[in-house]
């Protein structure tokens, strides 16, 4: 029998949740995906009326397989993500996916 390499899931979880999160942002604002992670998945410019306005955000996606029967969404951070993100100017959202509840 022939052996492939293996998707793990996570990685379709986390294709599912960048997807999700394109659908949800402005079709007018500019999201690039970050190529190397230290931290920050997307860094976000705000566009109003075909107007690069200068904010900008960054994005940590994060996903879950279901958090759905939870009180509260919660994911862990390393120490060192946070100071990065201490040492940036522009604020960081962190986005929680749920594939179970989209």
């Amino acid at each position: 029998m022939n052996q492939f390499p293996q998707r793990p899931d996570q990685h379709v979880l986390d294709s599912k949740a960048s997807k999700y999160l394109k659908a949800k942002l402005p079709d007018e604002w500019i999201s690039d995906p970050i190529s190397s992670d230290y931290g920050i998945d997307y860094s976000v410019n705000i566009v109003n009326k075909g107007n690069v306005l200068g904010p900008n955000f960054s994005i940590q996606l994060k996903g879950k397989q279901d958090i759905s029967g939870k009180v509260k969404a919660t994911t862990q951070l390393k120490k060192s993500t946070l100071n990065y993100w201490n040492n940036r100017f522009e604020p960081i959202l962190v986005v929680i996916y749920c594939d179970t509840d989209k």
